[in-house]
């Protein structure tokens, strides 16, 4: 089972994504709320994707998504975000994002992106 690493401040997302996405049957799924915390449990997870919000507070998403290429090339990372921005979209994508997608998302497009990016 591929496991996600979920990161977002917002703990009611949080809590939707882990539903959501664990009752799919298809992911183990851990969240964390705390960017501070990303790059510990990033190097100690050995997780196969990100699920990543871009505006946090403290470690931004874009510092996270840094990290992951640097270090954890291997690990895919989709951008899931509030921030309708094209420009962020677009600098995500050349930073190395599979995706970026807009919060509120639907739940059959999720799946879809994150079966997508874990093939």
């Amino acid at each position: 089972m591929k496991r996600i690493l979920v990161i977002d401040d917002d703990e009611g997302v949080l809590n939707y994504l882990l539903v959501s996405l664990t009752q799919a049957g298809r992911f183990e799924v851990e969240t964390l709320s705390d960017s501070t915390k990303a790059f510990e449990m990033i190097d100690s997870g050995n997780y196969d994707l990100v699920l990543l919000d871009m505006d946090m507070p403290e470690v931004t998403g874009s510092e996270v998504l840094k990290y992951v290429r640097l270090h954890h090339p291997e690990i895919e990372v989709v951008v899931l975000t509030g921030v309708e921005d094209v420009e962020l979209a677009v600098e995500s994508m050349k930073m190395g994002a599979y995706d970026y997608l807009c919060k509120p998302v639907d739940i059959n497009r999720l799946l879809t992106t994150l079966e997508r990016a874990l093939e």
